[in-house]
């Protein structure tokens, strides 16, 4: 690397050590500045963000609306689990990629039907799990802090969730289970609902509930703290109860005093409720 030299202000010389440790600092100092007015506008990129989210969401149920041969409508079609790497597979066997729903479709008139279905076909009914726990009303579900990180996702593969997640979508008409939003304007994710036994120290999943992203980011509003979408997620907890800021913040409250509670216990999971259904662990 050829630095040129230049003069400083008492007439000498810089080195070229001096110089490159120059050229550096001033390169951190440009990055470091950067970050600041970041930081500093980041008010202003969170509502840039939630604009754009509910732009898309206009824009796509406008389409959907004009739309009139989605296949949403169509009752001679079925649903699919297909795992990324059979996506090859799907399409020769005569599948078809639906764009709204990210998800493969295949037709009853089509000759692979049968075999597509019996393939990838995902399991709306779990055995043994407790439709009612929990109710289909909004709250606020935290997490204890010895079970961070610690969700079924983690234990099952990934083509195997997706039947799990897709058959909760499925039966749930492919709305959220709480608001009753669209998934075809709002992303539809899986939320699971622990029973917590403190004689046993087990942490059993029970329920798995299809929930649209702002619904989930309420029940994991500590989360989404962190990540600057509070207020957003509190005014939507507030829209969907018809909370008061009061009782809003009175239900956020007796959340939180519940989870300092469940953090001071070790918990085990108990995954039987997707083992004893077939689905394999890892």
């Amino acid at each position: 690397m050829t630095i040129d030299k230049y003069d400083c202000r008492c007439g000498g010389r810089f080195s070229e050590r001096t110089q490159l440790k120059h050229l550096q600092t001033k390169k951190h100092l440009k990055y470091s500045n950067r970050i600041y007015a970041i930081v500093q506008n980041n008010i202003n990129y969170r509502k840039h963000l939630i604009h754009e989210e509910e732009s898309i969401i206009r824009f796509k149920e406008g389409k959907r609306i004009r739309d009139e041969q989605s296949m949403m409508y169509n009752d001679d079609i079925c649903y699919l689990s297909v795992p990324y790497a059979d996506r090859y597979n799907a399409k020769s066997l005569g599948c078809t990629w639906d764009k709204y729903r990210k998800r493969w479709y295949i037709d009853s008139g089509k000759g692979n039907y049968d075999v597509c279905v019996l393939r990838w076909m995902t399991k709306q009914k779990l055995e043994g799990e407790d439709r009612k726990f929990g109710g289909n009303e909004l709250f606020v579900d935290l997490i204890p802090k010895t079970s961070y990180y610690e969700n079924a996702r983690k234990f099952f593969p990934r083509s195997e969730w997706d039947k799990i997640r897709f058959g909760v979508y499925d039966r749930a008409g492919y709305k959220c289970e709480c608001c009753n939003a669209c998934s075809d304007f709002i992303k539809l994710e899986a939320h699971e609902r622990w029973h917590y036994d403190f004689k046993t120290k087990t942490q059993k999943l029970v329920r798995i509930v299809a929930l649209c992203k702002p619904c989930h980011r309420v029940t994991h509003i500590g989360h989404s703290y962190h990540t600057g979408w509070y207020d957003h997620t509190y005014n939507h907890l507030k829209k969907v109860r018809g909370f008061t800021d009061n009782e809003a913040r009175s239900h956020i409250d007796e959340a939180y005093d519940l989870h300092k509670i469940r953090s001071n216990v070790k918990w085990i999971l108990d995954l039987s409720l997707l083992i004893n259904n077939g689905y394999k662990l890892k």
